[in-house]
């Protein structure tokens, strides 16, 4: 059954908001991304690009990516972060704490993104990861709806994409495309709760902001001055 997975705004230029919908994949969908993989797929092996797993046999000769102070370290990023966002989601913490929280999560963020980005780099470049993106882009385009219609035209992923190289200087559109990546990503990446996976742009600042506005911060009491001891 298709249903909705997330809902999401993007602004236009005049400050309008217009909503989205970034919806389940139908089963012809599902079936066009895996011919969109395939294809890709046997492109670049034809075009001489290594597999994951050619990769994985070359590094390993070399050391590994990391360390294992580094492993430690990304392995305690993760902890932290799952730490630190169980508690901003509890209904006891204070306003004052959710906004230290969002702080140390979105630092946390990015030295995770830092250490991903090192980890990533090495199959950045392999037949695997460039028949995914095109899965990504697939997705981003066959699923993000306006009004009930698909709001990027086009009969199948090679026409979409066409369609979008000639309206993605538009920074509305750059905007839409942007979401549907990062939530066709998530996706594809078996996340159940899109929303649990904040776009970078909202992150915590908007949660943080609402519960300002619900909840504004009491101000601490002045202790009353005392006379000194003589």
């Amino acid at each position: 059954m298709v249903k909705e997975l997330i809902k999401f705004h993007c602004k236009k230029s005049d400050g309008t908001s217009v909503e989205f919908l970034f919806m389940s994949p139908t089963r012809q969908v599902i079936k066009d991304g895996e011919m969109v993989f395939a294809k890709t797929y046997a492109d670049c092996l034809r075009k001489g690009l290594l597999t994951n797993a050619e990769v994985i046999k070359q590094n390993e000769s070399r050391g590994g990516v990391f360390t294992e102070d580094e492993q430690r370290e990304f392995s305690a990023i993760i902890g932290e972060i799952l730490e630190k966002e169980a508690k901003l989601a509890l209904p006891e913490t204070t306003t004052e704490e959710k906004i230290t929280l969002g702080h140390d999560i979105r630092v946390l963020h990015e030295r995770y993104r830092s250490f991903k980005s090192r980890q990533e780099s090495l199959f950045a470049l392999t037949a695997e990861s460039k028949a995914r993106d095109q899965l990504v882009y697939h997705y981003a385009l066959a699923l993000t709806q306006k009004d009930g219609k698909n709001f990027f035209d086009g009969a199948n992923f090679e026409s979409r994409m066409i369609n979008l190289e000639k309206i993605l200087e538009d920074s509305f559109v750059q905007a839409v495309y942007n979401r549907a990546v990062w939530y066709s990503t998530a996706y594809l990446s078996n996340v159940e709760d899109l929303s649990s996976i904040p776009y970078p742009d909202d992150e915590v600042d908007a949660k943080v902001a609402e519960e300002l506005k619900a909840n504004p911060p009491t101000p601490a009491p002045v202790e009353p001055a005392t006379e000194p001891a003589s």
